[in-house]
């Protein structure tokens, strides 16, 4: 029997307006009613597995090529984006 996955994969590029990668960039994901700040609240828990196993912290820095991904339990979330500290 195969196990199934508890959790959904964020798999999310964070580009500027005129498209370049924002490497380096900080990805939150907050559970609702969200506070939108440079530290929003409240943070959803994350992890880098589709089972749960491995919990990571936020914020998730996008790599060189603006690249995130993490899993996070199904709910509805907001996304916050920090780049130099600006929303």
């Amino acid at each position: 029997m195969a196990i199934v996955p508890a959790f959904f994969r964020i798999d999310e590029w964070i580009q500027s307006a005129i498209g370049a990668a924002l490497a380096g960039a900080q990805f939150y994901v907050c559970s609702q009613p969200a506070a939108i700040s440079a530290s929003p609240t409240p943070l959803a828990q994350l992890y880098s597995d589709p089972l749960g196993n491995s919990p990571i912290v936020q914020p998730v820095v996008a790599d060189g090529q603006g690249h995130i991904d993490a899993y996070v339990a199904p709910g509805t979330y907001t996304f916050v984006v920090v780049n130099n500290g600006l929303l």
